[in-house]
């Protein structure tokens, strides 16, 4: 019974960081695809710079804090289950 219990805990802690994992991808990909469309709109639209810039890196940065968060989220979560 222990035995099924670690092994039901350890694959709940795979899927959970996999799962976690692929979050964490998803938000570095849009962070990358944000930057691309920073630095094409900065090249395209000088004098619409500051507009789009400013909206451009606040989601930059909602999206690295999401992406720290969620690293955080699978170190803390898969040190839980180890315990």
């Amino acid at each position: 019974q222990p035995k099924k219990s670690i092994m039901i805990s350890q694959e709940y802690e795979a899927l959970l960081q996999s799962a976690l994992e692929d979050q964490s991808q998803h938000y570095e990909g849009e962070i990358s695809r944000l930057r691309s469309e920073l630095a094409s709109s900065n090249m395209q639209q000088q004098h619409q710079h500051t507009q789009v810039s400013d909206r451009e890196s606040r989601e930059i940065h909602a999206l690295q804090k999401d992406s720290e968060r969620l690293k955080h989220d699978v170190d803390r979560l898969s040190s839980a289950l180890l315990e």
